[in-house]
């Protein structure tokens, strides 16, 4: 965990390096993708093994850090869709991010709107 007594973006940037170094990329043989808004980043990795890893980082003004979105409560994940999806994030990459269906983002949003 970092913290924003050092300049946002490169705490930032060092935090989300240190997560990709576990995803040990090939680039020439693995597939890749790294999604970002509202604080959070995510990187996904597909190895050529058929492995799948993933490493999520979110920041808030206090601190950046390595989190698991499946260890999030119900009204964290609720919160945190509204602010993706407010940021342009589409219903399926928030359900990617969370490894939940579409489905179940779209009856998150729906109550939020509805509180």
């Amino acid at each position: 965990m970092n913290s924003f007594s050092e300049d946002p973006i490169l705490a930032y940037s060092k935090e989300l390096a240190i997560g990709l170094s576990g995803l040990k990329i090939d680039p020439l043989l693995d597939s890749f993708k790294i999604v970002g808004g509202a604080g959070v980043i995510k990187a996904h990795a597909k190895k050529s093994t058929g492995e799948v890893i993933s490493v999520c980082v979110r920041a808030n003004s206090e601190k950046i850090e390595q989190f698991d979105p499946s260890q999030m409560s119900i009204k964290e994940r609720q919160v945190l869709c509204k602010e993706l999806f407010n940021d342009g994030w589409s219903q399926s990459e928030i359900a990617d991010l969370f490894s939940v269906s579409q489905a179940l983002i779209s009856r998150d949003l729906k109550k939020i709107r509805e509180l």
